[in-house]
């Protein structure tokens, strides 16, 4: 059997993905670190290593120094997380009733202030179905947010495995099944969220050589859960191509059919 890739030297180890969730490197620690200083790279910026499980948040792997403010470069866009969207609005609590007004003497006649209470009982009235329709406009918006952070992340740890395909398929000239090329069987896969890993040769489009085809799981959501992802690898011009059964709406903008 062909020894696999060799791999880069521990000098420059580590993988990053950058703005458009495409995986970058290898580079060395000095040179991350680099990244994050002049704003290239955030602190959830996902990052990979030989024998990491899994893509982390860069913050979480290694000691960060202070951002570098004057080298970064403005408008910069998010790397592989996005940032962290703003909570529900609270629940309001309706305006507590007005209080009981004594009768004024017939000879004052103060209309004035009861002009302005019926103001402000009317615009408490159309102020408070405005609000519930803001909230329910807002909410379902948040939930989509949530749901394509949450595929983007898998996709991101799926990475190494697209790196290992392209690779064999490099040196072989072939795609390589579940069980070669540092590739788990279909149910020894460990990241999160996935199942069933198919990895070999696309039986269902032409035009691709290869794909990597996990079962969605572990989500809690029935949008999410037991749909299919799929990766496909397009030889001729080393590009990958993703699809889903995921609603559009759920999918990251780089996977929506």
């Amino acid at each position: 059997m062909t020894p696999p890739p060799a791999i880069p030297p521990a000098t420059a180890e580590w993988f990053y993905a950058d703005a458009r969730q495409q995986q970058q490197g290898p580079v060395e620690h000095d040179t991350l670190l680099a990244l994050f200083r002049q704003g290239q790279l955030r602190r959830e910026s996902l990052v990979w290593k030989a024998g990491m499980s899994t893509w982390q948040p860069l913050h979480e792997v290694l000691a960060l120094p202070a951002p570098d403010s004057g080298n970064a470069r403005p408008g910069s866009a998010d790397m592989a997380t996005t940032a962290a969207p703003a909570p529900a609005p609270e629940a309001l609590q309706p305006p507590p009733p007005p209080a009981a007004i004594a009768p004024m003497p017939p000879a004052k006649k103060n209309k004035g202030c009861l002009i302005a209470l019926v103001v402000a009982l009317v615009l408490g009235l159309v102020a408070i179905p405005v609000i519930g329709i803001l909230a329910a406009i807002a909410l379902p918006a948040y939930q989509d947010h949530t749901l394509r952070a949450k595929i983007a992340n898998t996709i991101a740890s799926l990475q190494p495995y697209q790196q290992s395909v392209a690779a064999f398929y490099a040196e072989h000239g072939r795609c390589p099944d579940n069980g070669e090329a540092g590739i788990p069987e279909r149910d020894a896969f460990i990241e999160p969220n996935i199942t069933d890993v198919y990895v070999g040769i696309d039986t269902d489009e032409d035009q691709y050589e290869c794909i990597i085809a996990p079962t969605l799981t572990g989500f809690g959501s029935p949008k999410l859960d037991n749909e299919e992802l799929w990766l496909a690898y397009d030889a001729d011009n080393g590009q990958w191509l993703c699809g889903s059964t995921v609603a559009d709406r759920y999918l990251p903008s780089s996977c929506k059919n």
